[in-house]
């Protein structure tokens, strides 16, 4: 079995726990954390809050004002590949296939995206997407229920010693 057809299955069988509304609730859980922890309001009238509000009601499961779910996972997977961001590229490879996107399709988008941007941003950005496929592959042979679990085998393979360091130094802080 090649590649695309091994990721496409292991979509299939992580598809059930992951869809586009439990996408939506722990993306929107992980944002207000991260403006809670930075000190930023995540009431209903602020700024962060409505940014989380949004998220909840639909951002990845549709919005029929704005792009559909995988039109704008198309754009941002161009955006993260032009921008070399490695973490966020490998989860919203991710988000693309469990939205629908084709193996081919993220290939393609990552693959245009990335001439334009240079070769060195291209490669890197295949590398993200192909240490991310076998994530995913990994995933379903556990057995990963859910997009948290899912998420965390694809953050394996990104380690980051200073968002690690930025955790405990918060870890430490809230003990105080």
């Amino acid at each position: 079995m090649d590649i695309q057809a091994k990721v496409a299955a292991a979509i299939a069988t992580l598809r059930p726990s992951c869809g586009r509304d439990a996408i939506n609730d722990l993306l929107a859980a992980g944002f207000e954390g991260l403006l809670a922890t930075n000190g930023l309001g995540v009431g209903n009238r602020s700024p962060g809050g409505l940014y989380v509000s949004a998220m909840k009601t639909g951002f990845y499961s549709g919005n029929p004002q704005g792009l559909q779910p995988d039109q704008r996972e198309i754009a941002v997977l161009s955006i993260l590949t032009v921008q070399g961001a490695d973490a966020n590229l490998a989860l919203h490879v991710f988000i693309a296939l469990a939205s629908g996107i084709t193996v081919a399709d993220v290939l393609d988008v990552v693959l245009l995206a990335g001439m334009y941007s240079g070769a060195n941003l291209l490669t890197q950005a295949m590398r993200v997407v192909t240490k991310t496929f076998a994530a995913i592959i990994g995933a379903a042979d556990a057995r990963a229920t859910g997009p948290a679990a899912v998420f965390k085998c694809i953050m394996e393979a990104f380690p980051d010693q200073q968002l690690d360091d930025a955790r405990e130094f918060l870890r430490k802080m809230a003990a105080c």
